[in-house]
């Protein structure tokens, strides 16, 4: 008598369950072959890229390039190098004279008869014209056979004899003076670059590995029936192991789209916790459906659809998703048609690996964990209980120390990378809540209100224009920018003038999250204690007093104007609770002249001069432009300025550049109309945060100084007047300072009476310029350790939450001018 197996397993005949088999398949294989073929997910695996100039010994500079010349440079990858990101060379052209013809330039990079890369050069796009050469460089990003010899070709066709041709200059320039010879006649080596890199073939071939697991035991699932001989395992045990092994694909897929290296990057503590909050994930949602596989392909696809928007977000604003953007999803929506969204290798392999997920989950479907009720119910209680007590202990500050999960609040994306996609959103769920400060108390509040006194009694009521200017960044504060002509020429010419000051602000986003830029400068609050993406949204819920509702107690008409939908960041609501009479969005604003499809600065500032021609009281406007928005590759755009370093190609950078030029005009012309006005005026604008372009233009720049991570968190500000200002009662030219202290400083440049917050804001200014996020600065310059403990520092969170908070613990006669 034969022994009964343990198992028997037999092939479906289920044709749908054999349709998402085969289905699955190709896509699973198409998304590895795209992989594989991808320069990107390569590039995941490159480090330690370095470049390697002078290989020519001698070739110091070039006669010119033209008459069908062609210059070549035989090169090789050594073992340790194999992957060729790049070749370059710095080209100019021969004279000025932009009437004569330009033969064609192409550049090649080939092995015998196979190309690897090639490019017709865009002279009009990329070459300086003028004194200095461009650094032009052929992006291969490829890797290499050692030992083999590839050729570096730049050739020159279709030369007409008056065609201008190009000096080849070494790369990079050893010397401030490039010397060039000008015979086309003599030969010559030009001297190129070659970058390369070393590879970690592990992180290749891994997700293609992971892939193809994954792959197997959904087929598995979806193709065997599986009929238990002997006694069935434990059904519990066997949901359990199903839930780990979903957990660890979904996590794979999720961190694919939001980590370079994906999880094994991250610290092996750090991949546990991932894996405890997705399993308590498909705990929840098991709670209230009672079913496995619903919870677990239900959150798997969730999960995905959450790394898939984190991934375009990084992209365009440079930091991560984060909670209180939920409440901007309609201001997401209404932007996204300004960016190239387009799919990838890592979209379509994310997206195989989590329906892989589901189908895996299949094994468990329609099998209920037990028949009896009663077990049933409070095992799904135990599930919700668990699941809930666990996502409490990560959003508390002991549980994120216990769990080791870094809280990184001024570099939110390296915590997104440190700690996965998934536990960071979760844990930063607690900044939707307002936290009360450690000692805080009505009492303590009503204190230090008492020792400031109010009067709004002034002799004359100037009209302020406040401008926050989109994306409006200062390149050329750091000396590694030089470009063709200059970006902000008019702002900076109003430096020591008797009627304007100059300087920077410390804005609290990067890339994008305006409404946060906005929110401080109109209420004063710092993020140091209060941050969040979207605060319009999670703290202005009641009327709350800002420099608006202020000057309207002391008889200003107050308008905010915005040439864009006003529901983007929940402003429609946000203004009327902060005090302002009226809102132009883009429903009431017409006529208006537009750039890249996006209302210009010129035209905006047009309406405003027009609603201050019809106004006859004090005006108050707050204006949000938004010509320079994200988006930075309009295809049919004049670009008159080119950069000529930092070395490299940046379209984005260089678009950039152009519209910050083009703003910087529209000011001028802005003041020159005001300069003609009679009744006194004043003009304050200032950049909300830097631009989203290219990181690498944005490093190579802004790195070398002694801001550290300020470099790229400080946006310029102009107040400007049509009579001369008080400057004994302002910040010192060129001063820097929080974006939450500029309407103090307003105030005072305007001859305005403030009010005790207003005060109180100007004396934490003259002791503590920059409170943030990202450190606390003193008087001297100095970062500000335990600024937590410094009393006065201690006073402002007291004050803020007392401004935020429930409307009982605040004193309105600190706030406003209330008797």
């Amino acid at each position: 008598m034969s022994k009964q197996p343990f198992v028997q397993l037999r092939m479906t005949h289920n044709v749908f369950r054999i349709f998402l088999a085969v289905v699955l398949t190709v896509l699973c294989i198409c998304s590895c072959v795209w992989m594989y073929y991808s320069p990107e997910a390569l590039a995941k695996a490159v480090y330690n890229i370095e470049t390697t100039d002078d290989i020519v010994t001698g070739a110091n500079s070039s006669p010119v390039v033209s008459k069908k010349y062609t210059a070549k440079y035989d090169f090789t990858v050594t073992p340790e190098r194999p992957y060729l990101d790049n070749v370059g060379f710095c080209l100019n052209l021969r004279d000025n004279d932009t009437q004569k013809d330009r033969p064609d330039y192409t550049i090649t990079v080939s092995q015998g008869e196979e190309i690897l890369a090639s490019e017709t050069l865009d002279l009009e796009s990329h070459m300086a014209i003028g004194e200095y050469g461009h650094y032009y460089f052929l992006h291969v990003e490829q890797i290499l056979q050692p030992g083999v010899t590839y050729t570096l070709t730049l050739s020159c066709d279709n030369a007409s004899e008056n065609a201008s041709g190009l000096r080849v200059y070494s790369h990079p320039s050893k010397s401030a003076e490039q010397i060039s010879y000008f015979s086309d006649g003599q030969a010559f080596t030009p001297d190129f670059s070659i970058t390369t890199g070393e590879v970690d073939y592990s992180l290749y071939w891994i997700p293609m590995i992971l892939m193809a697991i994954a792959l197997i035991i959904a087929l598995f699932s979806l193709l065997v029936d599986v009929t238990w001989c002997r006694r069935r395992p434990s059904l519990i045990a066997m949901i359990l192991f199903n839930g780990l092994l979903c957990a660890f694909f979904s996590l794979v897929a999720v961190e694919n789209l939001n980590n370079s290296g994906g999880i094994f990057c991250m610290e092996p503590f750090s991949i546990l916790v991932n894996l405890i909050t997705y399993i308590c994930l498909y705990l929840l949602v098991y709670a209230v459906t009672g079913s496995p596989f619903f919870s677990i392909c239900s959150i798997s696809i969730l999960l995905t659809f959450g790394s898939i928007v984190n991934y375009f977000t990084l992209e365009f604003r440079g930091t991560p998703v984060m909670p209180a953007d939920i409440f901007a999803i309609t201001t997401a929506a209404n932007v996204v048609g300004q960016y190239e969204i387009g799919t990838n290798a890592f979209l379509l392999w994310s997206c195989a690996m989590t329906i892989c997920v589901c189908a895996i989950s299949y094994l468990v479907a329609g099998r209920p964990i037990t028949r009896k009720v009663f077990l049933h119910a409070g095992m799904r209680l135990l599930a919700l209980g668990s699941s809930l007590a666990f996502f409490m202990f990560l959003n508390t500050t002991q549980g994120c120390i216990a769990l080791q999960v870094p809280t990184n609040a001024w570099n939110p994306t390296l915590a997104n990378q440190q700690n996965g996609f998934v536990v960071h959103f979760t844990e930063n769920i607690r900044a939707l809540f307002l936290a009360k400060p450690s000692g805080y108390s009505h009492s303590k509040v009503d204190q230090i209100a008492s020792t400031y006194s109010s009067d709004k009694e002034t002799s004359e009521l100037p009209n302020i224009i406040f401008i926050m200017n989109e994306s409006l960044a200062d390149f050329e504060f750091y000396d590694s920018l030089s470009t063709s002509d200059p970006i902000l020429p008019y702002l900076h010419s109003l430096k020591g003038q008797a009627n304007a000051l100059t300087g920077y602000v410390e804005v609290p986003v990067y890339g994008g999250g305006t409404s946060t830029s906005e929110f401080q400068a109109l209420t004063g609050v710092s993020d140091r204690d209060y941050f969040s993406t979207s605060p319009y949204a999670t703290y202005i819920l009641r009327d709350t007093p800002s420099i608006a509702s202020v000057l309207g107690e002391l008889g200003y008409t107050t308008i905010a104007a915005h040439p864009a939908w006003g529901g983007n960041w929940n402003r429609d609501r946000a203004y009327d609770r902060l005090g302002f009479d009226d809102f132009y969005d883009i429903s009431k604003l017409t006529d208006l002249s537009t750039l890249r499809g996006l209302t210009s600065d010129s035209s905006f500032y047009s309406f405003l001069t027009r609603l201050d021609e019809d106004s006859d009281e004090p005006l108050f406007l707050f204006a949000v432009t938004i010509q320079n928005h994200g988006g930075y590759e309009e295809e049919d755009f004049d670009e008159p300025i080119s950069i000529y370093s930092p070395e490299g190609d940046y379209p984005q950078a260089q678009q950039y550049l152009n519209l910050a030029r083009i703003s910087d005009d529209a000011f001028r012309e802005l003041t020159e109309y005001y300069s003609t006005v009679d009744d006194p005026t004043l003009i304050v604008m200032f950049g909300d945060h830097f631009p989203g372009i290219e990181s690498e233009f944005t490093t190579a720049v802004c790195t070398p100084n002694d801001l550290g991570i300020l470099a790229t968190q400080i946006t310029p500000f102009v107040l400007w007047a049509n009579y001369d200002l008080d400057k004994d009662v302002l910040p010192e030219e060129g001063s820097i300072f929080s974006v939450s202290f500029l309407q103090s400083v307003l105030m005072d440049a305007a001859g305005l009476p403030k009010t005790g917050w207003q005060q109180f804001l100007s004396d934490v200014l003259v002791d503590y310029p920059v409170v943030s996020k990202f450190g606390t600065m003193d008087a001297s310059g100095n970062p500000v350790e335990d600024s937590l403990d410094i009393s006065l520092l201690q006073d402002y969170s007291y004050l803020q939450y007392a401004l935020l908070g429930p409307a009982r613990s605040r004193p309105e006669a600190f706030f406003t001018f209330a008797e």
